[in-house]
């Protein structure tokens, strides 16, 4: 992604420069200004441009205005994509672990059908709020402290379910 990202940014750097004009990277964005003897104007000196060099950067700064507004909106949609990707990669890795620890619950209590949905219903949690199961050096406190309680309290559910006598088990079923 960050070379498409350049790519596209450098495409329009070389466009401005055929122009006599540049981007100036910001704190909040990027902002096209003229150049003048390779320099970029500072705001005071645009300002005093001649009515004819005024006009012709009035013209100059909308035309690439408006492709820096299409460059930024193709960047945040790679940045979009690259966000989804690495989602359904985490939600996949999740799953290969989260699936091995509930073949083995499923197949120890594979007789019953309320556990089994349970189970499920566990999967689901987990995958859903992998964030939730990062270490504390992934995750800020808070986000751990929730994590912790959910994996207690679903694992606490199951344990109760399972610590009956052989009569309540058989309600499970």
């Amino acid at each position: 992604m960050d070379g498409k990202k350049e790519e596209l940014l450098a495409a329009l750097q070389n466009k401005a420069s055929q122009s006599s004009a540049t981007l100036v990277a910001t704190p909040e964005g990027f902002r096209i200004v003229p150049v003048r003897d390779g320099q970029p104007l500072q705001p005071q000196q645009i300002g005093s441009l001649s009515g004819e060099d005024a006009a012709i950067w009035k013209k100059t700064y909308h035309d690439l205005q408006h492709e820096l507004n299409e460059v930024v909106h193709d960047v945040r949609k790679l940045e979009l994509e690259a966000l989804v990707e690495l989602e359904e990669l985490e939600r996949r890795v999740a799953s290969s672990v989260v699936d091995v620890a509930m073949e083995d619950l499923k197949s120890q209590f594979g007789d019953y059908t309320k556990v089994l949905e349970y189970l499920e219903q566990v999967h689901s949690d987990i995958l859903d709020n992998v964030d939730l199961f990062r270490s504390d050096e992934e995750a800020d406190i808070e986000g751990g402290m929730v994590a912790n309680f959910r994996v207690a309290r679903n694992f606490a559910a199951i344990a109760l379910m399972f610590s009956s006598t052989t009569n309540r088990r058989s309600k499970l079923r």
